[in-house]
């Protein structure tokens, strides 16, 4: 009477068991973050850091709430780490199956074009007589 399926080595090595637990799931998962969106520049560079991984489906962002939906095979571990490469913070919020309803497109952007976090700081100091004598 077996209690289990694998061989005694795998009981004792493990090595069955981390082979099937490195394997990428090939059903698309719902990646909800949090991220914070500042402008529309923000917004450009998280959707061009996000969409450099393979196997996505789609991305929705959501401006209001500062969060980005992924639906795709993604490691969203992967993606948090690549966000914050990007100097844009991340937070995982859910990991879940997609819904099954297609949602609306809302895309109103009410955003500035560059914030302050974005927009280089350039300091520019004319002085024609710095000398105090003349």
């Amino acid at each position: 009477m077996r209690a289990t399926s694998m061989s005694k080595c795998c009981i004792f090595c493990g090595c069955c068991v981390t082979a099937m637990t490195s394997a990428r799931p090939s059903v698309p998962e719902k990646i909800v973050l949090k991220v914070s969106i500042l402008c529309s520049k923000c917004k450009v560079c998280i959707l061009t850091t996000i969409s450099k991984f393979e196997g996505i489906v789609s991305i929705a962002v959501d401006v209001e709430k500062s969060t980005v939906t992924i639906v795709g095979v993604v490691d969203a571990v992967l993606i948090v780490k690549a966000l914050r490469k990007a100097k844009k913070p991340a937070e995982i919020v859910s990991v879940g199956e997609p819904d099954k309803k297609k949602e609306e497109k809302k895309d109103p952007c009410k955003l500035l074009p560059c914030c302050n976090a974005c927009r280089p700081v350039i300091l520019w100091q004319d002085e024609p007589n710095i000398c105090t004598i003349c």
